[in-house]
């Protein structure tokens, strides 16, 4: 998952409540004086909650297009930004590994599987790699082949979905079109994917881990620690 020009819009168009999202978390581990690495960590909206709370954060994305507005967003003695590619590894260890707000489906499981094996050995003792993901019923049943239209100043958004049951994937389309000063529009589209991880995935995928779950209707959250 990569957002290049959609990410000047991205926190437009994610509708969530980042504040009741944390505090879920805060119900499930404890974040105090601990350091984190942040997989995924977009436009810096979970970042920037979790920093009060943590001793340091090291926070990498894929696309340079959310880093850059991240960085503009959030800096912090404790803070470091990262920019990734699918092949990339750790160094450090942590106290826990983050994927918030829908990172792990858009990996492909061969993707997940080979990070869970990797990161067995970047995490402090007792440490943990927490995750959520969109519920199988929200990518089928509530995103499923919907299409929604934004208004932003501008122009407009369309994003365009089309969900596979055999695949048991949703494939989406971001369309932009941006008014121009002789008002023509210009056109630009991204696509992106989106996997259906169930709780039978989770388990047969992190057979290296003990698995603690908090299944909702519409998001899953999962805490991972390396089986003693």
């Amino acid at each position: 998952m990569i957002y290049h020009r959609l990410a000047d819009y991205y926190d437009q168009l994610m509708d969530f409540d980042y504040e009741a999202f944390l505090a879920v978390w805060q119900s499930l581990t404890d974040f105090e004086g601990q350091d984190i690495f942040e997989y995924g960590c977009g436009t810096g909206n979970m970042t920037a909650r979790l920093l009060p709370l943590v001793r340091s954060i090291d926070a990498a994305d894929a696309s340079p297009d959310m880093l850059m507005l991240a960085r503009q967003k959030i800096q912090s003695p404790k803070l470091r930004f990262f920019l990734v590619d699918e092949d990339f590894s750790i160094a450090k260890t942590y106290d826990k590994i983050c994927l918030f707000v829908d990172v792990v489906n858009y990996l492909p499981p061969s993707q997940f599987k080979h990070l869970l094996e990797r990161w067995e050995h970047n995490l402090h003792p007792g440490g943990e790699i927490l995750f959520d993901v969109s519920s199988e019923d929200k990518l089928s049943r509530v995103l499923g082949d919907q299409i929604y239209r934004y208004d932003i100043p501008e122009g407009e958004i369309y994003w365009i979905n089309d969900y596979d049951e055999t695949t048991k994937r949703l494939d989406f389309s971001l369309v932009i079109y941006l008014e121009q000063a002789d008002e023509t529009f210009l056109r630009e589209e991204e696509y992106h994917t989106q996997y259906v991880y169930t709780a039978d995935d989770i388990e047969r995928l992190a057979k290296n881990y003990d698995i603690t779950a908090r299944l909702t209707p519409e998001r899953d959250y999962y805490s991972l620690r390396k089986k003693k």
